[in-house]
This record gives C-alpha cells, sequence and structure tokens, in this order.
C-alpha cells in the first residue's frame, strides 16, 4: 500500500509539471486548456491521505458475504435483547464469522458500550481496512457486551451450565468488543475485549444472556478433544464445537438442560 501511494504521488507530480510547462510556453489560450486538465485529473487520481489514516477510493463496502453474517449478528443479537419469552441464562447461534482478512481491506468489528445507555457496532472496512461501513452501524438500546472470560469466570460458567452446580459470577461485563483477522501470528480471526490482546475464538458462533441485558461472547482455549475444561481465557473450544460431546453446550442445548432464548 505504501508502495502503492508513492508511484500514485509521482504520477500526479509528472502530470502537474507537464501541465505547468505547457501552460508557462504555450501562446494564449493554454490557460483554459490547463484549468481543463486539472480538472480531468481529478478525475482520473483517486484520493489519498498520508500515513495511517483511511485511503478514500470511492464507496466503502464489504463482502457479501461479511455483510450477511454481520447481519445476522445483529437480528440474534436484538432478538436475544427483545425477546417476549424469559430469556435469562439462555444461548443462541447467529452462525459467526468467515475469514475477516481480505485482499482488498480488512473487516473489524467493533462493539463499545456508551457508559450510559447502550453499545454502538461499527464495522471497518473497504479500501485499506479503515472506513466506516456506515450503513452497518447499529445502536443497540440498553445493551452491555460480556465475555465467558478473565479469572475464573470460565470456570464458574463450566461448573454451572456443564457440570450443574449452582454457583455465581458466571459473566464478565467489557467496556469494548473487537473481532477481526490477526494478520501477525494467528491467520485467523481473533476477538479483543478491553485491550486484552487478541484470544482465540473458536466459540464464535455462539452468544449468551444472562438477563436480556448483557450479552456475552466467548473466547476461547485450545482443546483436546472433548469438552473437559476451562481457563482464564476462556472454556475450552471443544465445549463449543463439538455438537456430539454430551457436556458440550450445543448437545446440551440440542438435548437439554440448556435453552435457546
Amino acid at each position: 500500500m505504501v508502495a502503492m501511494n508513492k508511484l500514485v504521488t509521482f504520477i500526479i507530480v509528472i502530470m502537474f509539471a507537464g501541465i505547468f510547462a505547457a501552460v508557462l510556453y504555450s501562446p494564449s489560450g493554454a490557460f483554459e486548456k490547463g484549468k481543463g486538465a486539472l480538472e480531468g485529473a481529478k478525475e482520473i487520481v483517486p484520493n489519498i491521505s498520508i500515513g495511517d489514516k483511511a485511503l478514500m477510493g470511492g464507496t466503502p463496502e464489504v463482502a457479501s458475504i461479511h455483510r450477511q453474517e454481520i447481519t445476522n449478528m445483529v437480528r440474534i443479537i436484538n432478538d436475544m435483547l427483545n425477546s417476549s419469552k424469559s430469556s435469562s441464562d439462555c444461548f443462541n447461534n447467529y452462525g459467526g464469522f468467515t475469514d475477516l482478512g481480505e485482499d482488498d481491506g480488512a473487516v473489524t468489528i467493533s462493539l463499545a458500550y456508551n457508559g450510559v445507555n447502550g453499545t454502538q457496532l461499527t464495522v471497518n472496512g473497504g479500501v485499506g481496512g479503515k472506513q466506516i461501513i456506515t450503513d452497518l452501524r447499529e445502536f443497540f438500546p440498553n445493551m452491555r457486551p460480556c465475555v465467558i472470560a478473565t479469572g475464573n469466570i470460565a470456570s464458574n460458567f463450566y461448573e454451572k451450565f456443564i457440570e450443574g452446580d449452582d454457583v455465581s459470577n458466571y459473566y464478565k461485563f467489557v467496556n469494548s468488543i473487537t473481532i477481526k483477522y490477526d494478520f501477525d501470528n494467528w491467520n485467523e480471526n481473533r476477538i479483543d475485549y478491553d485491550g486484552s490482546g487478541p484470544i482465540d475464538f473458536e466459540g464464535h458462533t455462539w452468544l449468551f444472556t444472562p438477563d436480556n441485558t448483557h450479552i456475552c461472547f466467548f473466547p476461547t482455549e485450545d482443546g483436546n478433544a472433548g469438552c473437559d475444561g476451562d481457563g482464564s481465557e476462556g472454556l475450552d473450544d471443544d465445549c463449543l464445537i463439538d455438537t456430539t460431546e454430551k457436556t458440550s453446550v450445543p448437545y446440551r442445548i440440542n438435548n437439554g438442560p440448556l435453552k435457546k432464548c
């Protein structure tokens, strides 16, 4: 991208130098021709910016598959927040995300609690992966984001919903959640909450709410066949992706005793 910026800048300099020379050494009437050339150059050369600012190469867009995945998540979150039936301690599956690392601009999904009355969803994509996709912005009134992670949260969650014990303190309210593709180390989608850094996110298809207000995501830890544990970073990923394991969340939702919102 830096090399492209330099190339475009070089082309612009050459064009303007040629126009200036034509105006300086041509007979009368060249000024108007020069103006016309300048106007034409504006149409040909894309708008660019310097440093880390987003490139403005037209209307920002994301791949249709990601648009559908984000729309599915928004719909499920709203269903969980606005369900007319009791939705305490219930789960829902929104389908998750395919790889968010795009060749023409990665997609970043951010949820930020405003500290007062709800949570803002912002999606960045387009050229450079930094442009806000305005028609995918969504505000969730009264929503508070949360995760099943940190400290003994995942352990308590495991005891309550996998082992069936009566425990409390099984979810963690957070101010921000970011989901994006990790190009640096893992080459996969990862989740960050409150600046935690990129964490494994194999539980990306599932959401949980304890109270119709908190909407929780599932950071995970790599398992070794079977839902058999948890850690400070989250549940064993097999607890969320293994549909045949009798102790997994999907199995216990399909066959009891866990409930779908």
